[in-house]
Order: C-alpha cells, then structure tokens, then sequence
C-alpha cells in the first residue's frame, strides 16, 4: 500500500491522503450440469465443477482455495431423505465441515481446477431436483476474503426410476433375479405355486402380466393339448387370455414392497400324459 501527501499552494494547509488501487485475485466458477440420480441404480460419477483462479496483474499471488456449505454444517443434499456429497479431487482436502486448498500462482498466470461432487450413499428420493449450496472463497493469510462466489448450486436431478426381481418361488429348480423356472412335479387339479416379486420405485409404476399360451400350459409333445390355469397378481385376478396390466405404488423406501403372482392348476381330469409348459412375462414400467 502506498500513500501520497498532497500540499496545496493557496492560503492554509490541506492534507489529502489517498490509497493506490490494489489489484485483486480472479474466481471464476462454471457451474455444473445436474448430475442425474436414480434411487435404485448404481451410484453416478457425478458432474464437473470447473474453477479458475488468476493472479493479479505483475504480482505473484498466495492464498487458500476455501469451499464450505452455505448455511450448513455437511456437504448434503435434502432429497426427502438426506444423500451425502463427497468431492472427487486429489487437491483439496478436508477439514472439518470445508474443503480446503493451499493457491500460489505467477503474476500474470492463472490456475484451472476439475471438481466432481458425487453422491456417497444411496437413499430413497422423489423425482424432482435437489440444490447442494456453496460458498467458494480465496482466503489471505489473515482469513480475510480477498474473492468469493457464494449461493452456489450443485444439483442433483433425482428422476423417476424402478427396479424389478424375482425375490422368491415356490418348487423352483432354477431361479436368479430375472427369471424362475416352477416345476409343479405331477399335476393335480386345483394344485397351486407363486412367484414373488420384490418391486422398487419412485413413482406409481404398471404392471403388465403376459401368458404366451393365454393362460394354459402346452403339452410339449403335441400342442394340441392344454391344461388351462388361472392367476392372481397382488390379490387381482388376471385375465392372461389378453394380457392384463394393474397398477400399484411400491413403499417409499430403497427395500420397495413385493408382490405375489399365485397360479392354480385347472381341471386335469382326461388330460394326455407328458410334460406341459407356459412362459409369464412380468414388466413393471414408470408411469
């Protein structure tokens, strides 16, 4: 800082004093794209945050890259229920509730940095967006704010999204989480099995239930010959003939709510001997 003391040459005696314009640090900050959330998936890598910091001009320039949450204590995202943010950088480190980075660059020069800011855990959300605020300043060594961005959103768009799996049979031989197969050994009239569906969603969601034979079990040896059988979805009867789709809201959490698909063995009186097969198709789609 420099100062300069002025005399004036008329009757009496001013004093002026002035300060010579400081030139000041630049932060500039790209805000990121929302980073697409889905409650059920994968956790994402999360969107870049891109920073640049230039020195004054003709001065070398030292400070601390300082990010903290605005008006909280953790990094978070308020999505109903509470996802964590965790910042991906090698050059930042944590202390406390802020993020922190020792900056020294030339005169005249000028340092960029890529931030990722990824969710750390997953959570139940409803589709819509969620804001994370930030305050990024550049700090002296006094503390003192020499440049600041503040009320800055890192968003998360949590969109509508499902998840559907075989969760358990009953007589399976072979099962995974996509398909079973039921073995009802001998048939008998009025013989019963289920399949039980663990559903997962945000949001009201359809189900659609296909027979490929409409509702009856095809001999394999002559397809002449059908064992017609019924089925009931979640407790609703199911017209397999057309096709049927019922509509349902699964629980609003990550464990969702399961769903039960009975079948019960029709007449088999008179029936040709042989081994008789039907394939079901369960598709569960957001609405």
């Amino acid at each position: 800082m420099r100062q300069s003391l002025v005399l004036g040459a008329f009757s009496g005696l001013a004093l002026v004093s002035s300060t010579a314009a400081v030139s000041q640090p630049a932060l500039d900050v790209e805000r990121p794209v929302a980073t697409v959330f889905q409650p059920f998936q994968q956790l994402p890598e999360g969107e870049v945050m891109m920073i640049r910091i230039a020195a004054p001009e003709n001065e070398a320039f030292f400070a601390e890259l300082e990010i903290v949450p605005t008006d909280a204590v953790e990094f978070e995202w308020q999505c109903g229920e509470t996802i964590r943010a965790r910042l991906n950088s090698n050059e930042l480190r944590r202390e406390g509730s802020r993020y922190v980075m020792p900056i020294s660059i030339s005169a005249n020069d000028e340092q960029t940095m890529m931030l990722r800011w990824r969710p750390e855990n997953r959570a139940y959300a409803e589709p819509g967006r969620c804001d994370l605020l930030l305050d990024i300043r550049l700090l002296d060594g006094a503390g003192a704010t020499l440049a600041e961005e503040t009320d800055l959103p890192v968003a998360l768009q949590v969109v509508a999204d499902t998840a559907l799996s075989i969760a358990g049979t009953s007589g399976a031989l072979n099962a995974d989480r996509t398909f079973a197969f039921v073995d009802f050994g001998e048939l008998e009239t009025g013989e019963t099995a289920y399949i039980l569906f663990g559903a997962q969603a945000n949001t009201d969601v359809d189900f659609t239930i296909e027979s490929e034979n409409d509702g009856a079990m095809v001999s394999l040896e002559d397809e002449a010959h059908r064992i017609s059988y019924s089925a009931t979805f979640d407790g609703s009867p199911l017209l397999l003939s057309s096709g049927e789709t019922i509509r349902r809201r699964p629980a609003p959490t990550l464990d969702g709510s399961q769903y039960r698909l009975d079948i019960q063995i029709g007449n088999v009186a008179g029936a040709f001997a042989g081994r008789y097969q039907d394939n079901i198709t369960v598709e569960m789609v957001a609405q």
